[in-house]
Parts: C-alpha cells; structure tokens; sequence
C-alpha cells in the first residue's frame, strides 16, 4: 500500500458501483456451482463457520448501511480491503448471522460475502475441500459456473485491494485525522487512553484495559497536583500536544510503518 506523499488516483463512484455489480454477478453465478449440506439445519450446523475474519470493501459497507442491513458500527478498518466486519465475542459469531433462520442473513441478498460463498470448496475443481467443520459432502457440481465466478472474483478482489489502497493512502489518513472532535480525549483519564483508531470518516481514540503507559512521558512535563495514574481527564495542556505531536509525528509513522488501523501512542511518541 503507498504510504509516502504521492496522490493515489481518486476511486470514484462507478469503481464503487462495479464492486457491487460484480458481487451481484458473483452471487447469481456461484449457488448453482457448489452443492453441500443443508446449513440452516440445526442438526447439521448452528453457524460454526460464521466466526472468521472477513474482508470487505467500503463501497460494500456503504450498501449494507443503506439497504438497513448493518450498521457502521458492525465494521471496523482492515489491511487486505478497506474495512472487515466485527464479530461478536458472546455469541462468536459474524453480525450477518441471523438465529431465526440458523443461518447468514444476507444469504438471499444477491450481495453475501464472497468469502462466505466458497468455504469450504473453494473454486478450484482440481482442489476441492469436501469437509468444513461440521459435515462432509461438499463439492464443486459445474466447473463452467465455478470457472465464471472465479473469473468475476477476481475482478472483484483487484478492485477492492485499489479501494483500500486509496483508503490507506498518507492523503486520505491525514484527512481523517484532520477530522477528529477538538473533545475526542478531554473526557477521558490519561491513563486509560492507549492510542488512536482510524474510523469510517475520522480517527478517534483508543481505550484498553489496564493502566496504558503511552502519555506517561507527556504528562510528566507538564505542571500538575495530579500524579499520572490518578489524573481524572486529559487536560488542555496535554489535549493541544496530543493533537500536535499527531499532526507532526503520524505522516511519517505510516511512511516507516506503512498504514495500521489503529497507532498505540507508545510506539508513536518514543520515536
């Protein structure tokens, strides 16, 4: 992913719109190429292989958001594309699953995941996975079909790794940063502030259990009745040379490092 200075070709809303068309492609070419157990039977499966990391698109988050489907809260930003959904931890499962039907929600769709579409066969009819975690049988029954999709797939894939790359370009990450809230840290504890995490529109912070060293340094120079672990909220003093060291430091972080959805302050501020 370019990380240095050089603009990166804008991706526009007909690269946007191909990404879906394809998915739609995708999706009305791949059921009738595999053949598999019955999924939505609870004696079969109770959504086993609905806890693994996704990729998708934003044009894909966008589509989802809009039609109602999802929230922007059921994604956070990835590597491979622009974002991946957030699983459920209590109930390890993808926010797509939908217990009434046992199943995928966005099965029906025309837009449902590709990821999700091949596990466990894959589309190669040379290399075939008859096994996924809970049952056997699965297999690829038209090679023409699966053949087709792969081709659509990888068009797909290739425009979704250009959206990202334009996502985690150094111009749209300083946009971004530019746009976080004046109170992003001003009502929370120093201590509990472990650094930053890039957003659908604007970074904003990142909060972990336990006592988070990463401002220690910071605070330590400036004039305070509060010792580090007991300071109840960020102060104007550290608020405004958070935002600078920000502004100065996060450019070349990412020309070094290369783009990473979140920055945990004591990495960026012992450079």
């Amino acid at each position: 992913m370019p990380t240095n200075d050089d603009p990166v070709e804008e991706f526009t809303l007909s690269h946007s719109s191909r990404i879906i068309e394809l998915l739609k492609q995708f999706n009305q070419a791949i059921p009738n190429a595999i053949s598999g157990p019955n999924c939505v039977d609870p004696e079969v499966c109770n959504g086993d292989c609905c806890f693994v990391h996704l990729d998708v698109p934003r044009a894909l988050v966008q589509h989802y958001v809009d039609h109602g489907w999802a929230t922007l809260d059921n994604f956070r930003r990835g590597i491979t594309f622009a974002f991946e959904p957030v699983m459920d931890l209590t109930t390890l499962k993808c926010p797509f699953f939908d217990a009434k039907i046992n199943g995928c929600g966005l099965h029906f769709s025309g837009v449902k995941i590709p990821q999700c579409w091949v596990y466990p066969t894959g589309l190669d009819p040379l290399d075939i996975n008859t096994t996924c975690k809970r049952a056997e049988g699965w297999s690829i029954v038209d090679s023409s079909r699966a053949n087709s999709a792969q081709k659509i797939l990888t068009e797909y894939m290739e425009l979704c790794k250009q959206e990202a790359e334009y996502e985690q370009s150094l111009n749209q990450i300083t946009k971004r940063l530019e746009k976080m809230m004046p109170t992003t840290f001003s009502s929370l504890k120093p201590s509990q502030l472990a650094g930053i995490r890039d957003g659908w529109d604007k970074w904003g912070a990142m909060i972990e259990e336990g006592w988070q060293l990463g401002l220690r340094t910071l605070c330590n120079k400036i004039e305070c009745s509060f010792s580090y672990f007991e300071c109840p909220r960020v102060c104007k003093e550290l608020d405004s040379k958070i935002f600078q060291l920000l502004k100065d430091l996060v450019p070349d972080f990412v020309r070094s490092r290369g783009y990473k959805p979140h920055i945990l302050f004591i990495d960026l501020f012992s450079r």
